[in-house]
């Protein structure tokens, strides 16, 4: 009888060992999660990615029945946040709510030798937005027009807000620097969106540069002024305000994103469960309602096209980085 209990025990385990190599089958992937996620956002709370990111990590736990737990970790303009989800043990449980701003950020302050597309993989992406320039409502710039010819007279050229050195927000204003044919500006980089606009409407700064739908309300209230949208069309959550292609900048854009990434070394099965997980959530009712609600654009793409537009991007931002000076002419990828 003991023979017989053991041979059945071993074939048992036979089986299991048998049933963990077939095809598409991953143990690891069917428990996962088993425990809490940590959710890394490299920007202020309030900030587009930060609500987002809180709308995406509330679905997640709903969804696996994990605590989803949000943590900003600020500097840098989201390289301190990035660097810490690549020191944490690359099992998934760690991801991050990325931006258009991190692989400008990484070429331009390069001693941190970061590669979105080489060292993160894109898990789904979150919404699209635009970048406007703002000014005090009771300001003498009413129009881009305005604002271009003041940095060419004014001897001391004009200051302008950014979420940090290396930002989304920097690159877009030395570009339109760039194209303007010399503009004087003074950069004063803040951490955050929020801080921008206080340091606007304080009259710290002369111009902020701050993403469309948080600074809406205040558009609209009077309290600040949108003179230009940094896209090639208007955006849906201040229509009235031009595009920077209407007033002929048609190459001064970058396009702007929030989505969500892990560790490129996550285990493919892992990246997989995230990716179906997340796919889920950005379809549910409840999230596409608060994502309309806030006034923001959907970014609906698949896995594999939300890491090609990483890639893509991120090549795109090194060689406008490399043209325009901004890191070393010699500097490669």
């Amino acid at each position: 009888m003991k023979l017989m209990f053991l041979n059945i025990k071993n074939l048992v385990r036979l089986f299991v060992m048998m049933a963990l190599c077939l095809p598409g089958y991953s143990f690891s992937q069917e428990q996962f999660p088993s425990k809490m996620i940590t959710l890394v956002i490299g920007f202020t709370a309030g900030s587009s990615s930060d609500v987002f990111g809180r709308f995406y990590a509330k679905k997640l736990s709903s969804l696996t029945g994990q605590a989803v737990v949000v943590e900003n970790r600020l500097g840098a303009a989201g390289l301190v946040g990035a660097n810490s989800v690549l020191r944490a043990p690359a099992n998934g449980y760690t991801l991050m709510a990325t931006t258009a701003s991190l692989p400008i950020t990484a070429y331009m302050q390069n001693e941190h030798k970061l590669d979105v597309a080489r060292d993160f993989v894109g898990i789904v992406p979150l919404f699209k937005t635009s970048l406007v320039v703002i000014v005090k409502a009771d300001s003498s710039l009413k129009t881009m027009s305005d604002l271009i010819d003041v940095t060419k007279k004014s001897p001391r050229g004009l200051s302008y807000a950014t979420f940090g050195v290396g930002s989304f927000s920097h690159l877009q204003m030395e570009m339109l620097s760039s194209r303007s044919g010399g503009a004087k500006i003074i950069h004063i980089p803040y951490k955050g969106g929020p801080e921008v606009t206080s340091a606007v409407l304080s009259g710290e700064v002369d111009v902020g540069l701050a993403i469309a739908l948080t600074v809406a309300s205040q558009v609209k209230s009077g309290q600040l002024r949108a003179l230009v949208t940094f896209d090639n069309d208007r955006t849906p959550v201040l229509p009235s305000v031009p595009s920077i292609k209407e007033v002929g900048y048609p190459d001064v854009t970058v396009r702007s994103y929030v989505g969500i990434v892990a560790s490129a070394k996550t285990p493919p099965a892992l990246v997989s469960r995230l990716q179906e997980l997340s796919q889920q959530v950005v379809a549910d009712p409840e999230y596409i309602e608060a994502v309309a609600k806030y006034g923001a654009d959907p970014l609906i793409l698949s896995s594999a096209e939300w890491n090609m537009l990483l890639l893509q991007e991120s090549e795109k931002v090194f060689g406008l980085t490399k043209s325009m000076g901004l890191i070393k002419s010699d500097a490669v990828r």
